[in-house]
């Protein structure tokens, strides 16, 4: 980073049979000059690039539900999704090129136990979950060439609508399929006989989502799109033109992302269960 070795690895973090990953740590900032090297038997890959600036993040918060049918790949279906609201303010003077994506967490707690084995204040933590965002009430993230599938895979969108401007995004999460929000303590409890009554332990449980907005270079957003494209049109192929890939890697192919990402916190409403 900005010619000095800021971090290496050698032994990979997650392995699959088709695939590594490596994982490599390093602090960087807006302006910075990132260069990412890649070693193997075929030679060296390199990619360098400079930090782009985060985007300003005003606020995200949760709305009201909302029922709706989409074309999924050829199958209709109908479903119900919750409203995410994003607010962010675009920076003047240049095209501008955004992703959005959202996670969820959260946690479980136990606030009474049962004795002789207690487990009050134990807390099962959840591992943080990618969720289904789609554009179905979005203008700007709908791709032109799309018609017959209207769901942006990758959530990207450019600020051609609003340059210079806040904007407020309007997303559609399918909560519904979340497997944290399907997520449920299990729960001890004992029965008296006498008083035939049923003492249990009592939860609360927590949930969370961050919203995390990108600011992409101009090739990202470009790869993205093509893989967009390739994806929606080539099963035509009398009206289909071959996309342009962009590569920005020396020594082989392919588009490294280097980004900037700024996040909101939102929480939902406890849940308690005895």
């Amino acid at each position: 980073m900005n010619g000095s070795l800021a971090g290496e690895s050698s032994v990979p973090s997650e392995k699959s049979k088709v695939e590594s990953y490596y994982s490599v740590k390093a602090i960087f900032s807006a302006g910075d000059v990132v260069r990412v090297e890649a070693e193997s038997g075929e030679g060296i890959c390199v990619v360098e690039q400079t930090v782009p600036a985060a985007p300003e993040l005003l606020g995200a918060s949760l709305g009201d539900d909302v029922e709706l049918s989409y074309n999924d790949y050829g199958n209709a279906r109908t479903t119900t999704f919750r409203k995410i609201y994003l607010r962010l303010s675009d920076r003047a003077g240049q095209q501008n090129y955004y992703r959005v994506h959202v996670n969820a967490g959260g946690e479980e707690e136990c606030t009474r136990g049962l004795l002789p084995d207690s487990r009050e204040g134990r807390k099962i933590v959840y591992d943080t979950e990618r969720q289904d965002i789609l554009n179905l009430l979005e203008p700007v993230l709908k791709v032109p060439f799309a018609t017959a599938n209207p769901v942006n895979d990758f959530n990207i969108f450019s600020d051609e609508s609003f340059e210079g401007e806040q904007y407020s995004l309007t997303l559609c999460w399918k909560y519904l399929s979340s497997k944290v929000m399907m997520s449920r303590p299990s729960i001890f409890g004992v029965y008296d006989p006498d008083t035939q009554d049923v003492i249990s332990e009592e939860w609360i449980q927590r949930i969370w989502l961050s919203v995390v907005l990108e600011a992409l270079p101009v090739d990202a957003y470009r790869y993205y799109m093509a893989v967009e494209y390739e994806s929606n049109n080539n099963v035509i192929p009398l009206a289909y033109e071959p996309a342009v890939f962009p590569s920005n890697v020396e020594g082989g192919l392919g588009y490294v992302s280097i980004s900037s990402a700024s996040s909101r916190k939102i929480s939902l409403p406890d849940r308690y269960f005895d």
